[in-house]
C-alpha cells in the first residue's frame, strides 16, 4: 500500500521523487537560509522515511524558537528519515546525530541531504533499528553522551510503536535526557462513520505506560506542550499536530 506526506498538498508538489527548497521565514538569527531536501511524495509503508511529515517542520519550529535548549548539546534524532530536523538542529547544537534503519535507500538519502546542506558541519548519520535489543557500539556512546533526543512522527504501526517506546526506554536508562517527540493525530472514519485515531491512541497508551516507570531512581514526566510558537517554515500547522516532552527528574 502506498502513503504520501500531507507535504504534497501543502507545497502542491506533484511528481514522485522530488528536491525542494524549503525557506527559513523570519527567523533573524538565519534570514536568508534555506534547506534543500531530496525526497519522495509517496512510498510503501516501510519506506515512509523517504518522505517530509508535518511533525518534522513542527519540531524544526519549536527548535528556532527555543535555541537555548540546543545550544551547545549533543542531539540524537531517532528515525531522521529525510534528515530534516537534524539539519535544522544542527544550525543551533553542538553537534547532532541523526539516525535511521538501514533499509533500502532511507540511510543514502539521509547522509545525502546532511551533506548537502550543512557540508563537513557538525550532523552525520548513523543506523539504529527500534528493533534492535540492545545498542551497537557504533551508537551507544553517542546515545549515552546525548543531552537531547529528537522524534517527529516516527510511530505510524502498533508493532513500531511498541518498539519505538522500548527503544526510548534504553535511551533513558543511560541518565538524563530531555526527550521531544512530535505526531500528528492522524484521523480515519471507521466503519461506523466515527473519526478515530488508532495509532495516536496507540502512541498514547505508550506514552502513558512510560510516564509510569522509575528509572535509576528517578522519576518521568511526560508534558504536552503548546505549539503556538511562531512558523519559520511554510506548512499547514493543523491542530492535530502535537508536541510532547518527557524529562528524567530524581525523586
Amino acid at each position: 500500500m502506498a502513503v504520501s506526506s500531507e507535504v504534497k498538498e501543502d507545497y502542491f508538489l506533484s511528481t514522485i521523487a522530488v528536491e525542494t527548497v524549503f525557506e527559513i521565514q523570519d527567523c533573524v538569527e538565519f534570514p536568508k537560509k534555506k534547506i534543500v531536501l531530496k525526497h519522495t511524495l509517496s512510498s510503501s509503508v516501510d519506506m515512509v522515511g523517504l518522505q517530509v511529515w508535518r511533525g518534522a517542520f513542527l519540531l524544526a519550529d519549536f527548535i528556532l524558537h527555543h535555541q537555548h535548549i540546543f545550544k551547545d548539546k549533543l542531539v540524537v534524532e531517532l528515525a531522521g528519515g529525510t534528515g530534516f530536523t537534524a539539519i535544522v538542529a544542527g544550525l543551533v547544537a553542538k553537534q547532532v546525530i541523526s539516525t535511521d534503519v538501514d533499509r533500502g535507500n532511507i540511510l543514502s538519502l539521509l547522509s545525502s541531504n546532511l551533506e548537502k546542506n550543512l557540508p563537513g558541519g557538525n550532523v552525520e548519520c548513523r543506523e539504529l533499528d527500534f528493533f534492535w535489543d540492545a545498542f551497537p557500539d557504533s551508537i551507544s556512546s553517542e546515545l549515552r553522551d546525548s543531552d537531547v533526543i529528537l522524534a517527529a512522527d516516527v510511530v505510524y504501526d502498533k508493532n513500531i510503536t511498541r518498539h519505538f517506546f522500548k527503544t526510548v526506554q534504553n535511551i533513558l536508562n543511560f541518565g538524563g535526557k530531555t526527550i521531544f517527540i512530535a505526531i500528528e493525530r492522524r484521523l480515519w472514519t471507521d466503519n461506523h462513520g466515527n473519526l478515530v485515531a488508532p495509532n495516536f491512541d496507540i502512541f498514547k497508551e505508550h506514552l502513558e505506560e512510560l510516564s509510569n516507570l522509575q528509572i535509576n531512581e528517578s522519576e518521568l514526566l511526560v508534558e504536552e506542550l503548546k505549539t503556538d510558537f511562531p512558523k519559520y517554515f511554510e506548512y499547514n500547522r493543523v491542530p492535530e499536530l502535537t508536541l510532547w516532552k518527557i524529562v528524567l527528574a530524581k525523586l
